[in-house]
C-alpha cells in the first residue's frame, strides 16, 4: 500500500515539476529573474515536461481508479504554484534535477512491484 502512494506522489511530482519547466519562462520575464539557456523557447527540455504533463497523469489513470488521476493532476497544478513562488529563480534548477529524479523513482519502484 505504500507502494501506491509513493507513485502517486511521485507521479504529482512529476506534474509539478513538469509545469514548472514549460511554464517558468513566462513568470520569469516579467519579474526580470534569470532565465536558464536550454529553457529559453523551445527545447528539448520543454519538450519532456510536456510529456511528463501528459504522462504522468495518463499514468496515474491506467494504474490506479480515474479519480487519482484528477488528483495527480489538480495537486500538481497546486503545487506548481507554490513551488514558484517559494523558490522562485531557483524553482528552475529545482524542477530540471526533479523531473529526472522522479521519472527514474517511479520506474525503480514499478519495476519492484
Amino acid at each position: 500500500m505504500i507502494d501506491a502512494y509513493l507513485e502517486l506522489v511521485v507521479l504529482t511530482l512529476i506534474v509539478t515539476f513538469g509545469f514548472i519547466i514549460v511554464t517558468y519562462e513566462q513568470f520569469a520575464v516579467p519579474r526580470v529573474w534569470f532565465i536558464e539557456p536550454s529553457l529559453r523557447g523551445n527545447s528539448y527540455v520543454k519538450l519532456a515536461g510536456v510529456f511528463s504533463i501528459f504522462m504522468a497523469p495518463g499514468l496515474a489513470f491506467y494504474l490506479f481508479p480515474w479519480w487519482q488521476g484528477a488528483i495527480v493532476l489538480v495537486a500538481g497544478l497546486v503545487l506548481f504554484r507554490v513551488l514558484i513562488a517559494l523558490f522562485k529563480s531557483r524553482s528552475q534548477h529545482l524542477a530540471a534535477g526533479g523531473l529526472i529524479a522522479c521519472w527514474i523513482v517511479f520506474f525503480v519502484n514499478l519495476a519492484h512491484a
